[in-house]
């Protein structure tokens, strides 16, 4: 949620979420991702999948450990305000993705996975 808040300050057009437990099976991962949005604008998150595919999918939630977003997607969620540390700022992202895929539901932005990043996650120990 920082992070994001940060990013919007700053104008970044991308933001990047990686969880230290995602590990890109391939090194041209991210740029599937990237590309996926540069090729359509429609497209606002994008993110990893376990398995291969040459297709995209759109998903109305996934898992964000590995996901490219665009900045401005954030701004159309309705998410509620908090503070840290005399900071307001809003939680777009809680321990459950699903809360996330349904503000992005609710506010029509779109999400997909990209059959070519794929991924693996640690298992829990």
């Amino acid at each position: 949620n920082q992070a994001i808040a940060s990013a919007q300050e700053l104008g970044f057009e991308f933001i990047l979420f990686w969880q230290p437990d995602v590990h890109p099976c391939m090194t041209n991962a991210l740029q599937y991702l990237l590309d996926m949005l540069l090729d359509n604008e429609r497209v606002s998150l994008a993110s990893w999948t376990e398995s291969f595919s040459e297709s995209c999918e759109r998903v109305f939630s996934a898992d964000a450990g590995f996901m490219l977003a665009r900045t401005e997607a954030f701004a159309r969620l309705d998410a509620a305000e908090y503070e840290v540390e005399g900071v307001k700022m809003k939680r777009y992202f809680t321990e459950n993705d699903l809360e996330l895929g349904d503000k992005c539901k609710a506010a029509g932005v779109r999400w997909y996975i990209h059959g070519g990043a794929v991924c693996t996650r640690d298992e829990a120990a």
